[in-house]
């Protein structure tokens, strides 16, 4: 029997049992460390997941299936839980998105929460004597179905049960235990009062298989798919099947863009630099922690080396398509990680505040809501804070700006651990050396590394060296194509056969949008204010690579000049980038100090951009001098 889960549902965090929250933990270390506990994630989520039907998958007045909340993200478009503000545009159901805005971050960690809610299971008394229930299938299955020793054994498991994250920075495969179909899970015994048995069971993490007609059929209008799924896919072919090890595959071949990135984006200040896509003003890092997520949407659900026909179109998959992507399990994997990345980011920059950016159009309906911009006094729609469920209670970008909010809801990283929470200096500096421990590039004194310059030491003058890092960058229209897309990025000339470039590309630029934009209020108000989004590669290594260790600057403007190419492609079609609105492509470098000392980040000095190298190839987006960077 299912727990009951109140309905509205107030966004409140999981209970904290014991002396701090629970941790958020990479679910490899979750699966082979803590198995009491990934035994109880699986069982609660496949439980999760099976208990939609026709009536409560339709029924947003309820809104507590899994269909449901995952829905939040995207289709179905239903004002969820009959919230007070109801997302429309011109009479059309307009969905709650905040991507490629500042709101980007701050609406995903309630939307996490209420997920982590549905999940796992525990009851506690809330003040006014009403109860709350969270945690409530994990909750369900512990005091109701195990019994005896195994009881207590999984009492013990529920209290540090969160949801796990795939750290795709440092690996950036698909965890295995997402690429099987089955998975071995322990089951209270029908026969043994107390005992246990092992058995197979469909793998919720593999795919989640839609419980009504309804989502089958909002889904797959959705992916516009050649066969009709039965659940998420990931790399789908012509005929359904989907193809994980592809995704896997996809998704390693940049992990080395990622890794860097990551650390590059923790030494960034400004809040909105670093969290999302959109370029708003010259001189920005034209990275963020978007686009590295978009990087892995895109990989993650689709083939980019698929050719496609007019008989046989593009195949797409969940992960992919914005508006279906949280059906995928493993987004709420991803969407942890990200999660993650930011509580590190707040421990390095506390306080750093959401500063505000000005749609062209308000949110929401104009009955509502008057014009305003996108900040930190933003409301988060749908999510709110007490089961009140007005237009008084939800919860307010601002309030989630510094890491005690995660605290507040239940749960700490590995490198924010909430003991530290009390001396922000010591946790800062925790996490800067497990950020440099897990992502930084081993620094010595090799010959591609000089000694730091007296102005580029770190602080205390402390033992460094410094090197020209260069990179790509791109700026290009939110939406120049339909749906989601990449910029790839070459040194040499890319094959004529777009299914070869994923394999030899440097790196890519992701643009994760959908592909129809009527659905979307936030998305109708970029494209009205001809939005750009921006991302980078980064080249050094590949240079040094081709070069050797040297980069003598003469030398690598002039390869790059002669070897840096471009081309624009999304899932099995290539596009002509003189035809791409907006696209434009450059190289820029900066000298990086780094710290040889531990728990140090590097020094980035200024980027410089180098005109010369691509103004050559100006008909195809190519960066010219005089242009705004």
């Amino acid at each position: 029997m299912a727990p009951v889960i109140p309905s509205p549902t107030p966004v409140t965090g999981p209970p904290i049992t014991g002396p701090e929250p629970a941790v958020r933990r990479n679910i490899e270390v979750l699966q082979t460390q803590f198995p009491d506990v990934f035994n109880l994630y699986i069982l609660a989520l496949s439980r999760f997941q099976s208990t939609g039907d026709e009536e409560t998958d339709k029924n947003n007045d309820i809104g507590t299936s899994y269909f449901q909340i995952c829905g939040i993200h995207g289709t179905p478009f239903i004002n969820w839980q009959e919230d007070p503000t109801a997302p429309q545009y011109n009479g059309i159901a307009a969905g709650y998105c905040t991507h490629a805005s500042v709101l980007f971050l701050p609406w995903h960690r309630p939307y996490l929460a209420l997920y982590e809610v549905g999940t796992v299971a525990h009851s506690v008394s809330l003040p006014n004597g009403s109860q709350q229930t969270l945690y409530q299938y994990a909750e369900d299955i512990v005091k109701n179905e195990f019994s005896g020793p195994a009881q207590q054994t999984y009492a013990q498991a529920l209290q540090q049960l969160r949801l796990p994250y795939w750290d795709w920075a440092e690996d950036a495969h698909l965890p295995a235990i997402t690429m099987d179909e089955t998975i071995n899970v322990v089951l209270p015994s029908a026969t043994e009062p107390g005992g246990t048995i092992t058995k197979d069971i469909p793998n919720p993490l593999y795919s989640y298989q839609f419980t009504s007609g309804m989502g089958i059929d909002s889904v797959n209008n959705e992916l516009q798919s050649p066969t009709t799924y039965k659940g998420s896919v990931r790399c789908p072919d012509q005929n359904g099947n989907q193809h994980n090890d592809l995704a896997s595959k996809q998704n390693f071949a940049f992990q080395h863009q990622h890794r860097t990135g990551i650390y590059n984006l923790m030494s960034v200040e400004d809040f909105g630099q670093f969290s999302n896509q959109a370029y708003t003003k010259p001189g920005i890092t034209y990275d963020s922690l978007e686009h590295h997520h978009g990087i892995i949407h895109n990989y993650t659900g689709s083939d980019f080396g698929q050719t496609a026909t007019v008989q046989n179109p593009p195949v797409i998959g969940n992960m992919t398509d914005l508006w279906s992507s949280s059906f995928d399990p493993i987004f709420w994997l991803h969407h942890a990680n990200v999660e993650r990345f930011w509580c590190i980011w707040q421990a390095l920059h506390p306080g750093a505040p959401i500063d505000p950016e000005y749609p062209l159009l308000d949110r929401w309906t104009e009955a509502t809501y008057i014009k305003k911009a996108n900040s930190g006094t933003s409301n988060l729609e749908p999510f709110h804070k007490t089961a009140a469920h007005d237009m008084s209670d939800y919860f307010v970008a601002d309030e989630l700006r510094d890491i005690s909010s995660a605290y507040m809801l239940g749960y700490q990283y590995p490198e924010t651990p909430f003991n530290l929470a009390g001396d922000p200096k010591a946790l800062a500096a925790y996490a800067r050396e497990q950020v440099q421990k897990l992502y930084g590039p081993p620094i010595t004194q090799s010959r591609s590394y000089g000694k730091a310059p007296l102005d580029g030491a770190p602080a205390n003058n402390a033992p460094a060296v410094y090197r020209k890092e260069w990179r790509a960058f791109v700026r290009v229209k939110r939406f120049a194509i339909p749906g989601s897309w990449f910029v790839h990025i070459f040194l040499g000339e890319p094959d004529a056969d777009h299914s070869k470039w994923v394999d030899s590309a440097v790196g890519s630029v992701a643009v994760f949008a959908p592909r129809n934009i009527a659905t979307c209020r936030n998305c109708v108000s970029q494209a009205g204010r001809d939005l750009d989004v921006s991302g980078v590669v980064y080249l050094t290594d590949a240079i040094i690579k081709a070069l050797g260790p040297s980069l003598d600057e003469d030398t690598v403007v002039r390869y790059l000049k002669d070897h840096l190419q471009w081309r624009v492609a999304g899932p099995g079609v290539a596009y002509s980038s003189e035809n791409v609105a907006g696209l434009t492509v450059g190289v820029s470098a900066a000298n990086v100090t780094y710290p040889l000392a531990s728990g140090q980040l590097p020094l980035y000095h200024p980027e410089v951009p180098y005109p010369e190298i691509t103004q050559g190839k100006a008909r195809l987006g190519g960066f010219k001098p005089h242009d705004q960077y």
